[in-house]
């Protein structure tokens, strides 16, 4: 696989593209020789269609200028860290630039060459980050702890389960070592719990309604003691829902059992509704309703809702899908539909949820 990192330049001075890209050290620094483009229609060609990790762009270009172009790269959810370059009368301007969280750094012309390889380091260390955080071996580690974890977990042995995440935490290696990179880790850990403890508690005939506040909870969390009180608090309310039913102790009926099985198998179907459910059981809708709240303790839209909310966010934690991908993958028809629902029951938006989770994306 090719490790090097892709750069584009966008500026229409051609001194100034041509003096980054022939007098920079980029083999030095880990990073393929630019690609030059003299206007923003050209740079958003590259970004469309080949893989661009960092992208160089002046603020004032022919054709599509920086602003318009920043607003293009948003809208397409194109994943790029993005450099500004401005001249000093195009500060206020420029400024609008620097509010948008894809933009990495703001850079005032003219470039100094030290300065400007000391940021360009930085950004390829924030590429690299959040290659390693896709990478096998970084996801390997995660399953193996998530599964271990949840095993203490199903057991009832909450204790032991958070002491093992607390072990893992105090070694976890690149790009899960830093304070922010923790916090993604025990975020993801938090939300996979979610989406077991629903499977979990549905099977059991307990009430769905779990507790859904603590995503917030976590953005609330500015120190490392604040961070780890909140993992261990949540877990602690979701552990209830955790535990296998004996039995004696499942009250789900055989009806509502197929009904649990059928959701599981077509909620990612955008045609998949109750009404559609009741034909394939043969049962008038109103009475399939009605009997699933009783069982369960909550509606089949919420249920449903619910599942798709917590499997988008597994979605959301690979860079290779967009929000809107997402939502489509998981059965909402309507991008803006499924912001609201994962508002709703999450606290925060999906962009938002991904920057928490994703190394550097408040960044990019």
């Amino acid at each position: 696989m090719d490790t090097e990192i892709r750069v584009l330049i966008a500026d229409d001075e051609q001194i100034a593209r041509e003096t980054m890209r022939d007098y920079l050290p980029w083999a030095e620094m880990g990073m393929q020789t630019p690609i030059c483009v003299e206007n923003g229609a050209l740079a958003l060609d590259h970004l469309c269609h080949d893989k661009i990790d960092i992208f160089i762009m002046d603020i004032r270009m022919p054709i599509m200028d920086g602003m318009a172009l920043l607003e293009e790269i948003t809208r397409r959810n194109i994943d790029v860290l993005i450099i500004v370059l401005s001249a000093y009368d195009q500060f206020e301007y420029a400024q609008k630039a620097i509010s948008s969280r894809k933009v990495f750094e703001y850079v005032l012309k003219p470039i100094r060459r030290g300065n400007f390889c000391t940021l360009l380091q930085k950004a390829a260390a924030a590429v690299r980050s959040k290659r390693a955080e896709s990478s096998p071996d970084s996801q390997a580690l995660y399953d193996e702890v998530r599964k271990n974890y949840n095993g203490f977990l199903m057991q009832g042995h909450t204790a032991e389960g958070i002491a093992l995440v607390r072990q893992k935490l105090e070694a976890l290696p690149e790009p899960w070592s830093d304070w922010e990179g923790k916090k993604r880790f025990l975020i993801a850990l938090y939300t996979d719990t979610q989406l077991e403890a629903v499977k979990q508690s549905t099977k059991n005939g307990q009430p769905a309604c779990l507790p859904m506040n603590g995503l917030v909870q976590f953005e609330a969390s500015h120190t490392g003691a604040e961070l780890w009180q909140t993992f261990v608090s949540t877990v602690e309310e979701l552990q209830p829902y955790l535990q296998p039913a004996t039995a004696e102790a499942s009250k789900a009926s055989a009806v509502i059992e197929h009904c649990l099985r059928a959701i599981d198998s077509h909620y990612m179907e955008r045609t998949f509704s109750l009404n559609w459910l009741a034909e394939e059981m043969k049962l008038n809708p109103n009475y399939l309703s009605t009997r699933f709240k009783k069982e369960t303790g909550v509606g089949f839209v919420r249920y449903v809702n619910q599942l798709r909310v917590w499997r988008a966010q597994q979605l959301l934690r690979d860079m290779r899908y967009r929000a809107g991908e997402v939502a489509g993958m998981v059965g909402f028809d309507n991008p803006q539909y499924f912001t609201r629902i994962f508002k709703e029951m999450t606290g925060i938006v999906p962009s938002e949820y991904r920057s928490r989770i994703c190394p550097h994306d408040d960044e990019t």
